[in-house]
């Protein structure tokens, strides 16, 4: 009997032993702690004079020593270097800066001492002889990643964000990428509150103060409400990314935008970047003629380059016959267009005198 209980014991133990060893697109979940590369192998630790050696480089493949500077799947230059450019060049290319910053984070998910655990999907077995492009992405930064780069490779965004984000994104409590931590925009150009108390923030300011109440939420980067004067009660949200969405007279949100020219836009996602939508004005006689104004910058235009990076825009459009809570973007008539030298100070805010 003692002797059954020993083999049972150790048949367990061999199975836990295999499971633990489990290579990529095994059934088997692979344990966050328990860290592998892509193909399997056990990353490599840099010693100190490695990292010094790697870190004074300035070639591209250097961003990925300096998120992994520790411990790395990559731990030569020419192996960093490969991973950057051995991806679609379809999917992995973008002229955007913003884009093209958080494209170069996610190439380097293969040097992560993670990347079994990010790249290891159960859906994998329908598709055995294929790579998956991108790496299991926590919430938060596939958001700011669709909305970031969905104007400059549409064909990697064929689906809204919620679908989006939960194919790539973490569906558990399992480890996703970013695995390294990211810097934090702080100071006066940033709505950073980390270091800030709840209950600090609610004794500020209690006399004589207005008070707020949220009403709306889940918008991206509201920036102004503005009605049309038509008498229908709606109100009508800028995002500055390039959508501008009605909030009916009871208070909901309409589900199609009023308008969608985020391919068209041209915004920043750092802290003192005023790019994007940035007005929205209706024709005094509006419920007549359907007229409306928006300023906003883009880089779209070929002559914008060098220190003229982008240009701030000033177009007319007018509303859908068939629908009026939508705009019939071939309507569109450009009316003025300036370039700009800085991000910052753009104003744009368009107004019709009384």
């Amino acid at each position: 009997m003692k002797h059954l209980q020993f083999v049972l014991v150790l048949a367990i133990a061999v199975n836990v032993w295999e499971c633990g060893d489990a290579k990529f697109g095994e059934r088997g979940e692979i344990s966050p702690r328990r860290r592998r590369c892509y193909d399997g192998s056990l990353p490599k630790r840099l010693k100190k004079r490695e990292r010094k050696v790697l870190l004074d480089g300035s070639s591209s493949g250097e961003v990925c020593h300096r998120l992994y500077p520790r411990v790395s799947c990559c731990p030569t230059r020419r192996a960093a270097y490969q991973i950057l450019h051995r991806r679609d060049a379809r999917i992995f290319s973008t002229n955007n800066t913003e884009c093209g910053l958080l494209l170069e984070e996610i190439k380097c998910a293969r040097c992560s001492p993670n990347a079994q655990v990010l790249f290891h999907s159960l859906d994998m077995d329908k598709m055995p002889h294929r790579e998956p492009d991108l790496p299991r992405l926590c919430q938060d930064f596939c958001r700011e990643f669709y909305y970031t780069c969905r104007g400059h490779i549409p064909e990697l965004f064929q689906a809204d964000v919620d679908e989006f984000c939960q194919y790539y994104g973490r569906r558990d409590a399992s480890l996703c990428f970013p695995d390294f931590q990211r810097k934090q925009p702080q100071g006066q150009d940033s709505n950073y509150l980390g270091d800030e108390k709840i209950e600090d923030i609610s004794r500020k300011h209690k006399h004589n103060c207005y008070c707020a109440q949220e009403v709306l939420s889940g918008l991206r980067q509201p920036v102004a409400l503005v009605h049309c004067g038509d008498g229908s009660q709606r109100l009508f949200v800028l995002e500055r990314e390039g959508i501008v969405r009605i909030l009916n007279h009871d208070l909901e949100l309409i589900k199609e935008p009023f308008l969608d020219i985020h391919k068209l836009v041209q915004n920043g996602l750092k802290g003192g970047d005023e790019r994007g939508l940035l007005s929205l004005a209706f024709h005094p006689n509006y419920k007549k003629n359907g007229k409306l104004y928006v300023s906003y910058t883009t880089n779209q235009e070929r002559w914008a380059i060098g220190p003229h990076d982008h240009i701030l825009r000033v177009v007319e459009y007018t509303v859908s016959r068939k629908n009026p809570n939508q705009v019939d973007t071939r309507t569109v008539r450009m009316l003025m267009e300036v370039a700009e030298l800085h991000r910052k100070h753009l104003g744009g805010q368009l107004l019709f005198s009384p």
